[in-house]
């Protein structure tokens, strides 16, 4: 199990291509894992993709066109949640989720010299949706947020 960083807002901010943002540009943050204002989830995996968007058209003469738009997503697998003593986090997580802007740091989440949620010192703005799964013969609710970031790669 790892801990993450999630944090919303309804402040604009704009992030670059890769749909990242430098952390001190987000209302003067510096480490997530410390600032109360960003909620810390427990995660069991995030499952990163490149994913396609539009269909394969075919143009003159038959010849297929491959679609030119990728995009980052992401499934994030969060420790399940007991009910009901665990409601306010999730209804916690609900609100930052509710914000116009929402940004995830990979706080404690493995990461390679080839590999990271985000470079350093960054946080990584993304579209989320929740999904919940209860588990009524434990009691718990199963949680996971998929979603995407908010840029795509042309």
């Amino acid at each position: 199990m790892w801990k993450i960083a999630i944090y919303g807002t309804n402040n604009m901010y704009k992030p670059d291509s890769n749909s990242m943002l430098e952390l001190t540009v987000i209302d003067g943050t510096t480490n997530p894992m410390t600032d109360n204002r960003w909620l810390k989830l427990d995660v069991l995996a995030i499952n990163p993709h490149w994913e396609t968007i539009g269909d394969i058209e075919v143009g003159n003469g038959g010849t297929a066109i491959h679609p030119h738009i990728q995009v980052r997503t992401f499934r994030i697998e969060l420790m399940p949640f007991k009910f009901p003593d665990d409601m306010h986090k999730i209804e916690a997580l609900a609100g930052v989720l509710n914000k116009r802007r929402v940004f995830v740091y990979q706080g404690e989440y493995p990461s390679t010299e080839q590999w990271s949620l985000h470079p350093a010192g960054m946080a990584l703005c993304v579209a989320l949706k929740i999904k919940t799964e209860d588990v009524a013969e434990d009691g718990t609710k199963e949680i996971q947020l998929e979603g995407r970031c908010v840029k795509v790669m042309r």
